[in-house]
């Protein structure tokens, strides 16, 4: 728990209990279309998504006097709206017998705002917003070896905007949103193999690597508040393998294994720290594992999971 003495210390301090109420909506709708082109069976995709989720946050200090863990005085009391509006279209067009091409383009608007309602004292209005947007495409294409075995490869670009949690404080102590945080963007390319037997037998493979400019970091945790920054260059990249065995009638054996290699690629400094390049990702497995046995009978699914990292 948060020790009384910097809620005290602080007339911007939060306190150190928050209670959330919100809501959330959002709708998608799309349009499909399937033909040809040239002789060749094309798809086409087009739509909209957008979403709206609202949250009232308020903020009391944990401690009466000299009882703690208790509710408090109201340190903070805001409403915080984040929504998105989202178009995309995409279109795969199997231009050979062997031969398939994916291509798809999505433009994406976030807009944060958040409307301070508790102004006192020497705590100022920290009201503000923010809008993020970015236009990221996708190309792939894909070639049939045999029946069962299918080659892939893609490339893409990604567009990761701040959280409420993460633009909630600024890293220079003074009131108001972390509005100089700027949205996360990547480059990425995956490369892969699917096997899928007469048998039911499953085998895909895949290499990634995905390279991110303005990945988000902690810069300070400090009485309780954790600020964030934009760090520059990291890269992750590593190897997925996913297999898939019918063991019986209804029952079935799924197990994965990732092995990832996430670093910095470019040096920043935390509070008086130096992260140098090549230092790994805080809070990023090297290897994980998954292991699912599912039983489904008739209208009942049962599953025993086990996971590892």
């Amino acid at each position: 728990p948060i020790p009384p003495a910097p809620q005290t210390n602080s007339p911007l301090h939060a306190g150190g209990v928050i209670d959330l109420q919100g809501g959330y909506g959002g709708l998608d709708a799309r349009w499909g279309w399937h033909g040809d082109l040239a002789g060749r069976p094309l798809d086409l995709v087009a739509g909209l998504s957008a979403d709206r989720q609202r949250q009232h946050r308020t903020g009391f200090e944990n401690f009466i006097g000299s009882a703690l863990g208790v509710r408090g005085r109201l340190r903070r009391d805001q409403i915080d709206v984040v929504q998105n509006v989202d178009q995309f279209a995409q279109a795969w067009w199997q231009w050979s017998p062997r031969w398939s091409l994916l291509a798809g383009l999505r433009h994406s608007a976030v807009r944060f705002e958040s409307n301070d309602r508790y102004i006192v004292g020497a705590n100022p209005d920290d009201s503000g917003h923010r809008r993020y947007q970015a236009i990221t495409p996708v190309a792939g294409v894909s070639f049939e070896a045999s029946p069962q075995w299918r080659l892939h490869a893609a490339v893409g670009r990604g567009f990761e905007t701040p959280t409420f949690n993460e633009l909630g404080y600024r890293a220079d102590g003074q009131a108001g949103l972390a509005l100089d945080l700027a949205a996360a963007r990547s480059r990425s390319i995956e490369v892969g193999s699917k096997w899928h037997a007469q048998d039911g037998n499953q085998l895909d493979i895949s290499l990634f690597r995905a390279d991110t400019d303005g990945e988000l970091a902690v810069a300070s945790n400090i009485g309780g508040r954790s600020t964030y920054r934009n760090i520059g260059r990291t890269r992750r990249q590593g190897l997925e393998l996913q297999y898939r065995q019918p063991l019986a009638e209804h029952l079935e054996l799924q197990l994965a294994w990732t092995w990832l290699q996430a670093q910095v690629r470019s040096p920043y400094l935390t509070s008086n720290t130096l992260v140098a390049a090549g230092s790994r990702l805080p809070g990023v497995p090297r290897q994980q594992a998954f292991a699912r046995l599912q039983w489904s009978p008739a209208d009942w699914q049962w599953a025993l999971e086990a996971m590892a990292s």
